[in-house]
């Protein structure tokens, strides 16, 4: 399996972005994790990239 991730200084604006361009989002909103938040998305074909 194939991990890919990107690091991102406004993760909340990241999101807002993102979802009013209709991507697709599997949480409502960025989750904790250590050393802070994450989500995750897919891209057209299925594959889901962590931000």
């Amino acid at each position: 399996m194939f991990c890919l991730k990107y690091i991102f200084e406004d993760i909340e604006r990241d999101y807002n972005q993102l979802s009013a361009k209709g991507v697709k989002l599997l949480f409502d909103e960025p989750k904790p994790c250590s050393p802070g938040r994450y989500l995750i998305i897919k891209d057209p074909i299925g594959n889901k990239i962590e931000l």
